[in-house]
């Protein structure tokens, strides 16, 4: 009977040792998998970062790109009425000149 005994707790011995082994084994497949899952959301947030950032500056080059051009038509209008200015006083211009050749002509 004492055999019996010691054989049974030989046995549960090693089954509790197979299941401390199974348990640690599992832990470390478990904080593997977990681990992966990490490093990939870590990515994943970076990739998306990245696309935020890429947006954002795309974004604000549109805008100052649309600003810019705005600036630029702003100025060829002042340019064409600066132009339109100066031909509507070409008449006179050349008017006055014409009187001062004559002017001078008669001296």
């Amino acid at each position: 009977m004492a055999l019996e005994v010691i054989k049974a707790i030989r046995d549960a011995e090693a089954q509790a040792e197979s299941l401390t082994q199974d348990a640690q084994q599992s832990a470390r497949e478990m904080l593997s998998a977990a681990e992966k899952n990490s490093r990939e959301r870590e990515r994943e947030a970076l990739r998306k970062q990245a696309e935020l950032q890429q947006s954002l500056v795309e974004e604000r080059r549109g805008q100052i790109m649309a600003e810019l051009e705005r600036e630029r038509e702003a100025k060829r209008l002042d340019r064409e009425k600066q132009m339109e200015a100066l031909r509507a006083l070409l008449p006179k211009a050349a008017k006055y000149i014409v009187e001062k050749v004559r002017q001078d002509g008669d001296r």
